[in-house]
């Protein structure tokens, strides 16, 4: 029994050994690097820092070759998507129709219909309100047998 207590009591000390040896380690690779940092800004070495919204991703592979485009084009891809959700927040017509749903309106002026050049649009569906009915009528007869 004494000696299972004396290998636990061993080995908790070389666990705290280990810990202690990481943490000099640590301390050590931390203080390189602050050595190494001053001979490079002493050297006339200078920090380049990058712009909020840019990346510094190299195009090339490990080896040289030419990396995938994959994450090059996803990230294109959503830097577009916020651009573009950005600018519909300050369409004049999503501020009016935002507006009209806050305040529990069916209907508001919002851009020209392409079809009729009405104004008034519905706030569920943003569709044109003569469009609408006239579509609405349009399907009334057909389901009743009526020839349009």
């Amino acid at each position: 029994m004494n000696e299972i207590l004396q290998q636990r009591i061993k080995s908790i000390h070389m666990g705290k050994d280990l810990t202690y040896i990481k943490k000099v380690a640590e301390r050590s690779l931390r203080e390189q690097l602050e050595i190494d940092m001053a001979e490079f800004l002493a050297c006339g070495g200078t920090v380049k820092e990058i712009p909020k919204g840019q990346s510094s991703v190299s195009t090339k592979g490990w080896n040289g070759s030419e990396k995938s485009k994959a994450q090059q084009t996803m990230r294109q891809v959503m830097s577009n998507s916020i651009s573009e959700a950005n600018a519909r927040r300050e369409n004049p017509n999503v501020i009016a129709r935002n507006k009209a749903l806050m305040n529990g309106e069916k209907r508001f002026s919002g851009a020209t219909c392409s079809k009729c050049g009405g104004v008034s649009r519905y706030t569920s569906t943003n569709s044109c309100v003569a469009c609408d009915k006239a579509s609405s009528a349009l399907n009334h007869k057909k389901r009743m047998g009526v020839n349009a």
